[in-house]
């Protein structure tokens, strides 16, 4: 929010009641390029920040295809995989708490994706995430999550290589990527020539009818 200009409150109000009528809290990204009038609704309203992320960018030309790792295979996500694939993410993000079963499912075929799921000596071991947004020339990656016990054996960077490859054959100028500041994630995209574009804040709103179970907060 905030980018083409200021901000209303009830533009502010709009959001709010497409999450309160689905009985969640309100996630809004904060852009350090945000026009200063949405800063000044946030916090009269109860936003607390849950979050910072680094946005980080790098130019496609010249992009080649990196073979991964020995023992090591990357294959786009298909109808008959698609369970699996959801599964080795959910896996691969375990350790920040259980997630619904299915959740990525619904997404894994979908038109200009970059899907993608890995394995290690045949066995699944870790899936990525992308979305192509043609008219603007640039690929987002994001759910990279590898299995712990097939982890620090290139399968992240298989994963990474190949979107970036994908995206470059289907026109992107740039690809962006959103990690935690300072991650193993971070490193990892800084080792493929990403840089860090601006950093971003995730704020959000709680309401108080929700119950507890209600207003659990995740990604």
């Amino acid at each position: 929010m905030g980018l083409n200009g200021p901000v209303t409150l009830d533009d502010v109000g709009r959001v709010e009641e497409f999450y309160r009528s689905r009985g969640v809290p309100c996630e809004i990204v904060l852009s350090p390029l945000a026009d200063p009038s949405l800063r000044e609704f946030l916090a009269p309203r109860g936003y607390r920040i849950t979050e910072f992320n680094s946005v980080l960018i790098r130019p496609l030309e010249g992009c080649a295809l990196v073979p991964p790792a020995d023992g090591i295979a990357v294959e786009r996500v298909t109808v008959e995989t698609e369970q699996i694939w959801d599964r080795v993410i959910a896996q691969g993000f375990a350790e920040y708490g259980r997630l619904p079963e299915n959740l990525f499912a619904a997404f894994a075929t979908l038109p200009d994706s970059l899907n993608f799921l890995a394995s290690v000596d045949g066995e699944p071991a870790g899936g990525g995430m992308g979305a192509i947004m043609g008219a603007a020339g640039i690929a987002a990656l994001f759910g990279t999550a590898t299995v712990l016990e097939f982890r620090r054996r290139g399968v992240q960077t298989a994963l990474i290589n190949r979107r970036l490859w994908e995206a470059s054959q289907r026109g992107c100028e740039y690809a962006v990527v959103s990690t935690m500041p300072g991650s193993c994630s971070q490193r990892n995209m800084e080792r493929r020539g990403f840089r860090v574009a601006y950093s971003k804040i995730v704020m959000v709103r709680s309401w108080p009818e929700l119950s507890a179970e209600g207003q659990a907060h995740g990604h």
